[in-house]
């Protein structure tokens, strides 16, 4: 079980097509569900053929369940997509709650948006132009799930790119035989962007990674001691797009959304959240991209 794609296709009224496949583990099928939600945002954010979709209000209907997951899945699912698209700063959900009311006072319900008039009337009245709709399916001992982002007026198709075999944290190699049940991912992530672009960092030589009770989970580590002091740790960008371009970034970054800066004298140092630390943590050991200090802080 070792594909894990992300595609976005060009034809059939299909804007984009992310898949993944994922082993289940009964303890760790929520921290996969969640680190697919993470990447297909993460694609979706640096894809130069999406920049359409920035700022612009998507609505979220309920994923198909195809069988061999429980009936809560879906629902579960949707939230975990809405929160990371919220996080990233790039994407306007429309609330599940105020989307039910207007369904309801139209008489119609989540199901019923894989309609095309449905959709479009609901979208209209939201003042949404997107819709995602999707599926997710257990195929022998894997997770699946499908995500379509579709145009609301026309159902046709808006943009395209391809985003190659892009690995979701947590996905164990084929080869894996860890005892403990720990996933590690076997694709290698080029850098770490953090991006803290709602928040206003000091810029520093030496920033630290932090969680929100202070622990550090990245700092200063060996290295050569000239370059560190020419370059610094990290780069700085003013935009997740300029981190994008940004030399130590590399064709495939991890991007890791901050929660806020911890509150120290220098406010240098953004904060993640714990999920979000086992995901850089365990990335790192395949690429080894901190101790590289192929970083990059997104901030005001």
């Amino acid at each position: 079980m070792g594909t894990n794609r992300i595609a976005l296709l060009i034809s059939g009224g299909l804007l984009a097509l992310f898949s993944f496949t994922l082993p289940i583990a009964p303890a760790q099928a929520q921290n996969d569900l969640r680190s697919i939600a993470t990447q297909i945002v993460s694609e979706m954010t640096k894809d130069p053929q999406l920049a359409a979709l920035k700022g612009k209000k998507l609505l979220i209907a309920e994923f198909d369940n195809l069988g061999g997951q429980p009936d809560s899945t879906p629902h579960m699912f949707e939230g975990m997509l809405t929160t990371a698209m919220v996080k990233s700063l790039h994407f306007k959900v429309v609330d599940r709650a105020l989307l039910e009311k207007c369904l309801k006072k139209n008489g119609l319900s989540m199901r019923t948006l894989s309609d095309p008039e449905n959709a479009k009337k609901v979208g209209k009245l939201l003042g949404a132009p997107y819709l995602i709709v999707g599926d997710i399916s257990a195929i022998g001992s894997s997770i699946s799930v499908d995500a379509r982002v579709v145009s609301i007026e026309t159902f046709d198709c808006i943009a395209a790119c391809f985003a190659g075999n892009a690995l979701v944290p947590g996905q164990p190699s084929a080869n894996s035989s860890d005892t403990n049940g720990a996933d590690k991912p076997t694709a290698a992530y080029t850098s770490l962007i953090i991006n803290a672009g709602e928040f206003t960092l000091k810029r520093v030589m030496a920033p630290k990674i932090r969680l929100a009770d202070g622990s550090e989970i990245w700092g200063f580590v060996e290295g050569d001691l000239d370059w560190i002091s020419e370059n610094g740790m990290v780069s700085y960008a003013a935009s997740l797009d300029q981190a994008m371009a940004d030399k130590r970034a590399g064709n495939n970054p991890l991007i890791i959304n901050a929660t806020g800066v911890y509150d120290s004298p220098g406010k240098s140092d953004p904060v993640v959240d714990e999920a979000d630390a086992k995901i850089i943590e365990e990335a790192n050991k395949v690429s080894k991209f901190l101790t590289k200090y192929k970083v990059v802080f997104v901030s005001k």
